[in-house]
């Protein structure tokens, strides 16, 4: 079997995917920008969510991930 194990707390790319409401396709796109990862052999790449999640808000913005800042919102 030449499957690679689960590694706990790393994602793989259609996890991401999902995690982001993107498609696999997106995620090769910004693994290309710098999306971070972790390379394991020659093709698997697994992603720690928290480093995906800081770096979106980083390179993305908050807003992109549903958060309104507070300045934005009329009462």
């Amino acid at each position: 079997m030449n499957a690679t194990p689960a590694l706990p707390g790393l994602l793989n790319r259609a996890e991401v995917a999902e995690l982001l409401g993107v498609s696999k396709r997106t995620i090769d796109n910004l693994v290309t920008q710098g999306l971070p990862y972790v390379l394991l052999g020659r093709r698997t790449a697994r992603f720690d969510p928290a480093e995906v999640m800081a770096w979106v808000k980083r390179e993305r913005g908050v807003r992109r991930l549903g958060v309104v800042h507070p300045t934005s919102v009329t009462g």
